[in-house]
């Protein structure tokens, strides 16, 4: 084992001694290195993360608050017989009112790779300009928030003088009303480390 690392310095010396006397050979090879690695780099294409073609293409509908099931299941129907008239698409599965009434999704499964030459992203692109034709389109592949200003309200305006009559202060109703239509925490239950809040 000695005689194998002896040997290894000894090569590493000799190729040290010979590199430190041809300095300007190294110095040549070192800038032809640095060219070539700065072409690479600027002619290579490159991104991020290379789109992954699955074979499946998903569209979400968002539509307007209050919408009826009725109101989402006929986009989706019509996105339906939009996908099925694309020769790429092999299945086209569509869910109505899923998670709320007013949303849904499709779910477009494409033939096999050798039987088209488009990507599922080239075919989705095709698809948008079909999608946004639909007659008051609610909305595909869209970012939705939180803040939605069309949202059904509820005006209540209480009888003072009736309340007032009835010994019921203004606060209770509200409060009563609060804990009819949304909930309300009244309490904290607490068990060992946890506590955990009681709706009503």
């Amino acid at each position: 084992m000695e005689r194998v690392l002896v040997a290894i310095t000894n090569g590493y010396s000799a190729a040290l001694r010979w590199v430190l006397g041809q300095r300007w050979i190294v110095l040549i090879v070192m800038l032809a290195s640095g060219v070539g690695s700065w072409y690479l780099f600027t002619t290579t294409k490159s991104e991020l993360a290379p789109m992954e073609d699955r074979g499946v293409i998903v569209a979400t509908v968002s539509g307007p608050d209050g919408a009826t099931l009725e109101y989402t299941a006929r986009y989706m129907r019509a996105i339906e017989r939009i996908g099925m008239d694309v020769k790429e698409l092999d299945r086209v599965f569509v869910v109505s009112g899923n998670p709320s009434v007013a949303q849904g999704s499709a779910v477009m499964r494409t033939v096999d790779w050798s039987e088209r030459s488009k990507t599922t992203q080239q075919i989705a692109r095709e698809m948008q300009p079909k999608l946004a034709r639909l007659p008051k389109n609610p909305g595909f592949i869209q970012p939705d928030n939180d803040l939605r200003l069309n949202k059904p309200e509820l005006l209540l305006e209480v009888d003072r003088e009736r309340a007032a009559d009835a010994g019921v202060a203004v606060e209770q109703v509200a409060r009563t009303v609060e804990t009819m239509l949304g909930g309300r925490a009244v309490t904290r239950y607490k068990r060992e480390a946890e506590q955990y809040d009681v709706l009503v």
